[in-house]
């Protein structure tokens, strides 16, 4: 999972090279997010959920209730609890910055329909003033095969 971790920081440091060819507008921060076209998308008001077919990681693209970032921090073990029963966060949040958005990573664990899950969260301070919230949502073991081309969606995360 610290590998994950690892990842949103590196994938900040490479341009992106887009395989994908369907972008997303997450509406309530203005922020934009490119999805291959083979993933399930769903779309709900505040939210954007997507997923690959094997459907052992979840993406949440969202919005937390928070005045600035260092309140989204604090508050992220409730956030997360929203979605994962039993969240234990892993080490401290660290700073990253994404196309120009300052925001914080740090990676989790927990439950979920009766299994341990992996969790890789994303805070992001977006234009809006609202704060993105993505959740990267795996089965223990299963989360890392998907990182390379997670790496390459939050790569694509930029001010609509």
């Amino acid at each position: 999972m610290k590998r994950f971790a690892a990842a949103i920081l590196i994938c900040l440091a490479l341009s992106p090279v887009s395989v994908f060819a369907k972008p997303f507008l997450i509406r309530a921060t203005g922020v934009q997010v490119e999805l291959p076209e083979y993933w399930g998308v769903r779309e709900r008001e505040s939210a954007l959920m997507a997923s690959p077919r094997d459907g052992t990681l979840l993406l949440v693209f969202g919005v937390v209730m928070a005045r600035n970032l260092d309140e989204a921090v604090k508050n992220l073990d409730k956030d997360l609890s929203k979605f994962v029963r039993s969240v234990k966060i892993e080490g401290k949040p660290e700073q990253t910055e994404i196309n120009g958005m300052r925001g914080f990573s740090v990676a989790a664990s927990g439950e979920t329909e009766g299994k341990k899950v992996d969790i890789a969260t994303l805070l992001l301070e977006t234009k809006s003033l609202n704060i993105l919230l993505v959740l990267g949502i795996g089965e223990k073991g299963q989360f890392e095969k998907h990182l390379p081309v997670v790496e390459q969606i939050l790569g694509t995360l930029k001010p609509a």
